[in-house]
């Protein structure tokens, strides 16, 4: 190789390095941005109603000391989930309004499955327990009707675990009672219920569709679509860690919950810090095409021409990071490819001189960047398909140097030192 050759290769490594350090600087912005968006979502969800967690009913019995549980036998839940976005400056977070009809039955216990004497069961105390948490978006009177009666249900679930919700008196007859109720509320991210029927089945449809389904059960069957989704969960109360009566309310509850979120789509935050970390291969890729100009195509590109490449290319990061607040993540790295290929076309178009030359170049970069967004958006096979562009990378050079007498001019031929 020749001598000027060396000098080059170690400053182009030199240079790489030193564009670590703007990269590195950019990741805590990045984290600052995504910090301040997280903060403006939490308010919104504060002001319009955290996520929902709703338990029961539960039918409560007071004891001459503590209280009785008993869940339901049968327990359905349908459910309309309308999603909407609310923003905060440059913000926005998604949440919902939902209307769920929630119905079963009871049966009333004996003494015997509550483990109490009969006699200090006060029946007449009886009531119905609902626990949810943020009745914010409940405007309505919720009624419980339970047989043939409608109680008004009250605030405050009156269960020391989850104190928020609602609560009804109700009389226990010998007989299995049916109940039903509607409850309107306002959520943001997601919804959780609890299977405490001995069979539960869930059923929700949503227009939003990006659902997560989570805890302790997934649907038992699914239809999600571009526009919307409709789940369904059967829950049989084999699948719990805890029994229909109890004298305390189990925490294994909180083990068993199930439900949904509702995903905000594409992460911008999250795609630009993980172009930040790939920015080393990006500009190592980049490098290694211009120095196989400056060898193949016998172009001589200066260090600083080199450097000022790179910080275009350390620019783009930041301009990704500034669009992607404010448009479409594809949309942002769309913009800021196309301004980036243009800045360093139009900067080293009087160093390659010819339009091939600058058509090979712009496509090189051009494909450098397509080759970063499809890693960005091969998530789960990211590590594999930045192991192929490497792979790929180390090939073409291998292939387009293979022929290259690397020691030409590293000797002086015999005939030449004699004669001098």
């Amino acid at each position: 190789m020749r001598h000027r050759m060396l000098v080059k290769l170690a400053s182009i490594a030199v240079l790489a390095l030193i564009l670590l350090i703007p990269l590195a600087l950019l990741m805590p912005v990045v984290h600052e941005r995504a910090a301040l968006r997280d903060g403006a979502v939490g308010e919104i969800e504060q002001d319009w109603g955290r996520a929902q967690t709703i338990v029961g009913p539960i039918l409560v019995l007071p004891l001459e000391q503590g209280y009785a549980y008993a869940f339901p036998d049968e327990l359905q839940v349908t459910g309309d989930v309308e999603p909407q976005e609310r923003s905060r400056g440059i913000y926005s977070a998604v949440v919902y309004s939902a209307r769920f009809a929630i119905s079963g039955s009871f049966h009333r216990p004996t003494p015997t499955e509550l483990g109490v004497p009969a006699e200090t069961v006060h029946w007449d105390q009886a009531y119905v327990a609902l626990a949810v948490t943020d009745l914010r978006g409940t405007a309505t009177q919720v009624s419980l009707r339970w047989g043939t009666e409608a109680r008004p249900m009250l605030p405050g679930s009156l269960l020391a675990r989850w104190p928020s919700g609602l609560h009804a008196s109700v009389p226990v007859g010998t007989a299995p009672i049916a109940f039903s109720l509607d409850l309107p509320v306002h959520g943001s991210e997601g919804v959780r219920f609890a299977p405490l029927g001995v069979h539960n089945e869930v059923s929700l449809r949503s227009g939003w569709p990006n659902p997560r389904f989570t805890g302790a059960f997934l649907p038992a069957s699914r239809d999600i679509t571009d526009e919307q989704f409709a789940a369904t969960w059967s829950v049989s109360y084999y699948g719990r860690d805890f029994g229909q009566h109890a004298r305390e309310l189990p925490a294994a509850i909180d083990a068993s919950l199930f439900g949904v979120d509702l995903l905000p789509g594409i992460d911008s935050y999250r795609s630009v810090d993980r172009a930040v970390k790939y920015g080393v291969l990006f500009v190592v890729l980049a490098f290694m095409s211009w120095f196989l100009f400056e060898v193949i195509a016998r172009v001589r590109i200066h260090p600083f021409q080199y450097a000022m490449v790179g910080l275009s290319l350390g620019v783009f990061f930041l301009v990704l990071l500034a669009l992607s607040e404010l448009v479409p993540f594809v949309a942002a790295y769309s913009v800021a490819s196309a301004g980036t290929i243009g800045l360093v076309t139009t900067y080293m178009l009087p160093v390659l001189k010819t339009g091939r030359r600058t058509f090979v170049a712009t496509g090189l970069l051009s494909g450098s960047f397509a080759i970063l967004y499809v890693v960005l958006q091969a998530e789960d096979f990211a590590l594999l398909a930045g192991s192929l562009v490497v792979f790929v990378a180390l090939a073409i050079t291998m292939r387009l140097t293979r022929r290259l007498d690397w020691y030409a001019d590293d000797t002086v031929a015999p005939t030449d030192a004699a004669s001098s």
